[in-house]
């Protein structure tokens, strides 16, 4: 049978015997110092996107968060949402030109406020030391919890995403190698523009037509690395193929090759999404 905190210390009634002592308040503060932390240290649930460049609409799930009127951690829940550049740290008329933006919740007197600014997540704690596998605060400010990114292109209008929980989907064409001939040393291409600096992992359309009279191949891996087995697409002659393949991100770079420099194949490389 499960002990504390899964089943009681003992069965209290009112003005009787057994009582409180110290051990069982000292483990109830205990049993909610645990549950307190895991929800604060769980990214919130969400649905965000934007389909038209200006405008990024969402829903969060509620969330644990430090009230900025109260410095008391809240449990809290905010309606749907409709961003726009007035909705910035600093508001403004139009949307920062080339600019990866990060949304985030802040919370005075019990009500959500949403905040984008140009200021990335960091790892932060209040006991300054615990790590998470994923970045949940604004830098320096656990007052503001990170709920997601999406970059404001050179024309300043937002790259079309649909974000779901922590993957992000580019609702247009993102082709980070367009046509290019086969080449076997490591290309390293940028795709800075598509992927946020804290992004984890990017799943890529990679696609290799082979119009040669022999099979060709193209690989795919993570920035600096050298496998001896890389993952990849495979054509026979004279054939077409293309997969969705996932790719570790140490940078905003990944590394692609082929197994051939002569010039009877092409390919081409499109980010469809990322997680972060």
């Amino acid at each position: 049978m499960p002990t504390w905190p899964f089943s009681p210390h003992v069965a209290f009634a009112d003005n009787t015997v057994p009582k409180v002592t110290a051990t069982h308040i000292n483990d109830w503060e205990s049993a909610q110092n645990s549950v307190f932390w895991h929800a604060y240290l769980s990214r919130p649930q969400c649905r965000i996107y934007c389909n038209d460049g200006a405008t990024v609409i969402g829903t969060v799930a509620p969330m644990l968060i430090r009230d900025l009127a109260t410095s008391k951690y809240v449990y809290v829940a905010a309606p749907s949402f409709a961003l726009s550049p007035s909705d910035m740290e600093t508001p403004a008329v139009s949307w920062p030109t080339s600019s990866w933006l990060y949304l985030y919740a802040k919370c005075s007197g019990g009500v959500i406020v949403w905040e984008i600014s140009t200021t990335a997540p960091v790892v932060t704690t209040p006991d300054g030391t615990s790590a998470t596998p994923s970045l949940l605060f604004k830098n320096g400010d656990d007052s503001r919890r990170y709920v997601a990114a999406f970059y404001s292109n050179g024309s300043s209008v937002i790259q079309r995403f649909q974000r779901i929980d922590n993957e992000t989907t580019l609702l247009d064409e993102a082709q980070c190698v367009p046509a290019s001939a086969g080449i076997t040393s490591w290309q390293s291409p940028s795709i800075a523009t598509y992927v946020p600096p804290h992004a984890q992992e990017v799943t890529l359309s990679a696609q290799l037509e082979n119009y040669s009279a022999g099979a060709r191949a193209l690989y795919l891996t993570f920035d600096g690395d050298a496998p001896a087995s890389p993952r990849g697409v495979y054509t026979s002659a004279g054939s077409y193929n293309g997969e969705l393949i996932s790719v570790m991100l140490t940078s905003q770079v990944f590394r692609w090759k082929t197994d051939s420099n002569v010039l009877d194949h092409t390919v081409r490389i499109s980010v469809r999404k990322w997680r972060d």
